[in-house]
């Protein structure tokens, strides 16, 4: 039996008699949670319902009482999927785990009030890599007559994969289960000459620990700028390594547009990839820098590390034999 989750002032008794009046009497909901993880969005939870108003119920996973919200964001995907866990056609004893993969379509509201997060509009913050590492769960809540929450129960976990496909109206992205974990190569400690951690990841102790919002740099375009070369109007020395860092628009036409910088001179930034439109004079926008992930002790010079003060957080075996030598 799956488990429930009550609404306060129902028992199970009260969701049993629901559940014994279906498939007609009973309205049911399906009830969206996505946790945001990447670095810009991280700590900002959303919630949408396919339900006709809002309502507010305990949510599934334990964490506290949540209000979905009704008539924002179309959400549709995410189906239940049972499996015996036996490979084959049946008759294979060997038991193996399969991750379930799924696709979920976001619709969001264009209207005069677009669906939004943290104020930029939906598809934009998605382009901007919003749901980079997202938790995703699809609750399904039964209603009485007078359309209150009387129990719910958790249907999928999973994490955001990959973008399949982002247009003007809607974004469909592909979703792990919550095994996709189990996939992890083990040993979980690799061995290579860079460093294994990426800039920002981490906190104080784990990983990089770097605070993104630490290091920004705000600046103004300057003239002539173009898809790929962003002059910066009075500029920053340029001994910040702005490489592999990235750039994110916050007006103008290619407003909450971001994009990783291939290289700066102290004049210009050089994009990796074109922006969809060129941004024009006095623009603003935010950059930030990146790491090379070199080995601050034999490379101190040229090492992004130390520009970071991350350097006890600096994690590689620069003696590893190249491919070709090892055994």
């Amino acid at each position: 039996m799956r488990p429930v989750t009550l609404a306060p002032g129902f028992l199970r008794a009260d969701l049993d008699a629901l559940l014994a009046a279906r498939p007609f009497q009973t309205p049911i909901a399906e009830a969206i949670t996505i946790r945001l993880k990447s670095q810009q969005w991280a700590g900002i939870d959303l919630f949408y319902t396919s339900a006709q108003q809002d309502f507010t119920a305990p949510a599934c996973d334990g964490t506290g009482t949540t209000t979905y919200i009704a008539g924002d964001v179309g959400v549709d995907g995410l189906k239940l999927k049972l499996s015996s866990g036996q490979s084959g056609g049946g008759n294979d004893p060997t038991t193996s785990i399969a991750v379930d993969e799924q696709t979920l379509t976001l619709t969001p509201n264009l209207g005069p009030t677009p669906s939004l997060i943290d104020g930029v509009p939906l598809l934009a913050a998605i382009r901007s890599r919003a749901l980079t590492g997202a938790i995703i769960q699809r609750d399904r809540w039964f209603f009485d007559a007078d359309y209150n929450p009387v129990g719910g129960a958790k249907m999928f976990y999973g994490y955001a994969s990959s973008i399949d496909k982002l247009s003007r109206t809607q974004a469909s992205l592909k979703v792990k289960a919550a095994t996709v974990l189990l996939n992890i190569q083990m040993p979980r400690n690799l061995y290579q000459p860079n460093c294994v951690y990426t800039v920002y990841s981490g906190d104080s102790t784990h990983g990089c620990g770097a605070v993104k919002s630490s290091f920004v740099q705000h600046g103004v375009v300057g003239s002539s700028p173009s898809r790929s070369v962003i002059p910066w109007s009075g500029g920053v020395p340029g001994s910040i390594p702005f490489a592999n860092g990235e750039v994110f628009f916050e007006t103008g036409p290619a407003i909450n547009q971001t994009r990783t910088i291939r290289a700066y001179d102290g004049t210009n930034l050089y994009l990796q990839y074109p922006l969809t439109v060129p941004p024009l004079a006095g623009d603003q926008f935010a950059a930030y820098p990146g790491c090379n992930r070199a080995d601050p002790l034999a490379a101190g010079s040229t090492s992004d590390c130390i520009f970071f003060s991350r350097q006890g957080a600096y994690r590689a075996a620069p003696r590893t034999p190249q491919n070709e030598l090892g055994v």
